[in-house]
């Protein structure tokens, strides 16, 4: 028994939703000689229920004000009718772009972003070759940190006078130390992450693939001026479709 059900936005769903999906997402609700049951509920996560083939859509999901939310919401408990057994696997994620209008589907990002990058969804009017998972609002922070570490590299029409006073080593460890190699990576449209699992510094490709690990002595080592040339290198690895560590 499924509980909470909307009655108002059962309706909806089934009279407004179902008509506009395409014709592979309505065969898998009609198909094998047994429909699946379409319904509404005030609940705060949808689900696919295989065994008495029953799809739910929580009513936030249309209310949230963000256009064609609840038609991805829906056609993503849709791929899982059309999966069963593969979770948020490449198989599901392949058949979520096939019933999902494509202006829609990067919602999924929010959702499952690593399995969503994997399978090549993108945010809209986001170029190739830059990670889907970063937006505009991340490249500004990256931005902000470099403006407040003072790391930003001076203009060629404007270089900067030397000073023979010795510079201050900041200490390594600092968060802001580790928030300017953190701004250094988004540049190269890397992310620097620390992974409780490994209990180490990862840096992530703009496919979303894991491609070294740092322990955190490795990390304060490292100056911005050195981890900014190592990040360019690690990019253009990255880039060329090359495959393995580099450190």
């Amino acid at each position: 028994m499924i509980p909470k059900i909307n009655t108002e936005w059962t309706r909806e769903l089934q009279n407004k939703y179902v008509p506009k999906l395409c014709a592979e997402a309505r065969a898998a609700l009609t198909g094998n000689g047994r429909s699946w049951i379409v319904l509404g509920v005030n609940q705060k996560r949808g689900r696919c229920y295989h065994a008495a083939r029953t799809v739910t859509v929580p009513v936030w999901a249309r209310d949230n004000g963000m256009p064609g939310y609840a038609t991805w919401y829906f056609c993503h408990e849709i791929a899982h009718a059309m999966t069963p057994g593969h979770g948020h696997d490449g198989v599901f994620m392949e058949a979520l772009k096939r019933i999902c209008p494509p202006e829609f589907v990067h919602y999924e990002l929010g959702y499952q972003p690593r399995m969503a990058c994997a399978a090549g969804i993108r945010l809209p009017d986001v170029p190739v070759g830059v990670n889907p998972l970063k937006s505009l609002r991340d490249l500004e922070r990256a931005q902000r940190y470099l403006a407040r570490t003072g790391v930003a590299s001076p203009s060629p029409s404007q270089p900067t006078a030397r000073s023979s006073t010795p510079a201050v080593r900041k200490n390594p460890n600092t968060q802001q130390h580790v928030d300017a190699l953190k701004a250094v990576a988004a540049q190269s449209l890397l992310v620097l992450y620390y992974s409780k699992s490994t209990r180490g510094w990862v840096l992530e490709t703009p496919t979303g693939r894991e491609v070294a690990y740092y322990a955190s002595r490795e990390i304060a080592a490292h100056t911005v001026s050195t981890w900014a040339s190592q990040a360019a290198r690690q990019a253009e690895w990255v880039l060329s479709g090359r495959q393995g560590r580099l450190l």
